[in-house]
């Protein structure tokens, strides 16, 4: 196999691994609230989104799209 097409696999590795597969998780996060530039406070005060990933707090988790969070980690 020619060396030129290992990383060009592990593209398409990492992308299809990376896809939403739950239909939950992709109605619980909102792309177009998604904000790469939003100043978010250093308080620690974990929040687990719906899409079971814990946040440090509720202004990240709302940063990353996700509008729908519990208090506390995941479990």
């Amino acid at each position: 196999m020619n060396i030129c097409i290992y990383p060009l696999l592990a593209f398409i590795f990492f992308f299809s691994t990376c896809t939403k597969s739950d239909e939950n998780e992709e109605a619980c996060v909102d792309e177009d609230l998604i904000n790469e530039l939003a100043v978010c406070y250093l308080i620690y005060a974990p929040v687990c989104g719906c899409n079971k990933i814990n946040y440090s707090n509720d202004c990240i988790a709302n940063s990353n799209g996700v509008y729908n969070y519990t208090e506390g980690e995941c479990k």
